[in-house]
């Protein structure tokens, strides 16, 4: 059966229709992803496109590799609909704008991201199992994740973004689908905190940081005091405060991963 173009009900729970192509800029990827999927995808984004379907032009507009100013800003704002008609759509730009569309530089870091979480017990695949405990606020999970292996709370995603593991308490400039903050945040910040992480940690951007100078140094005291998550789950202030204290002292905790056991229910 050919794999749904449409993948809102991965982020949002609502069907989809599989006669239409839309992107949604919440798109969750599943724990066991299938990069032929996304092959398709990038065939199905081609078909919309020669059927000026709106939803593609939209997407296409914001990340096509070769229109005028930056993909993914309002430096594209200005891209008529004429010019994306009059456009050269291939295959690797196909893939290029569903790379993008889930925050990856490139396709082949994409698919190299996609193969990572198919090995067990793979680094990507132990952060971003370590991140979807961060935003549920699953201590268990986390503590155990950070004993397995003490050196996820230095990684850093690999999406374009590069945030550490710190960063996701924040809520925000990550992905969409991730921005959420559970009510125990400031609790899952501590265990962060004890493990090592760098509270003055700012968001990498790799070798994207020179193009898009403005969306680095977020650091999660600033995203916390930016973002709207953490004021809806009532824990905005003391998130930001707690961050706060750790920077001001320069957090570096000596007994690391043993008070993880004991210092945090």
């Amino acid at each position: 059966m050919k794999p749904r173009v449409v993948i809102i009900a991965e982020a949002t729970g609502i069907p989809g229709d599989e006669s239409n192509f839309i992107m949604n800029g919440d798109r969750k990827l599943p724990a066991r992803p299938r990069l032929e999927q996304y092959r398709e995808q990038a065939k199905d984004l081609i078909k919309a496109f020669k059927s000026d379907d709106p939803d593609a032009m939209r997407w296409i507009r914001r990340y096509h590799p070769r229109f005028p100013g930056r993909p993914d800003t309002n430096d594209r704002n200005n891209v008529t609909d004429s010019e994306i008609r009059s456009a050269k759509l291939s295959f690797a730009d196909a893939q290029f704008v569903i790379a993008r569309e889930h925050q990856f530089e490139s396709w082949p870091k994409f698919a190299k991201h996609i193969k990572a979480l198919n090995q067990n017990g793979s680094a990507v695949a132990q952060f971003e199992e370590a991140v979807d405990a961060i935003i549920t606020g699953d201590l268990a999970t986390l503590k155990r994740l950070l004993r397995r292996n003490p050196e996820l709370i230095r990684a850093r995603s690999t999406r374009e973004h590069r945030a550490t593991l710190l960063h996701y308490v924040g809520a925000n400039a990550v992905e969409g689908y991730r921005q959420k903050t559970p009510k125990n945040a400031v609790k899952v910040a501590e265990i962060l905190l004890q493990a090592g992480a760098e509270v003055d940690a700012d968001l990498d951007y790799g070798s994207m940081r020179k193009r898009y100078p403005e969306r680095a140094g977020s650091t999660t005291l600033g995203m916390v005091a930016t973002s709207c998550h953490p004021a809806a789950a009532g824990v905005q202030i003391p998130a930001a405060r707690h961050s706060a204290q750790a920077w001001s002292i320069g957090e570096r905790p000596s007994r690391r991963m043993e008070s993880i056991d004991s210092g945090v229910a």
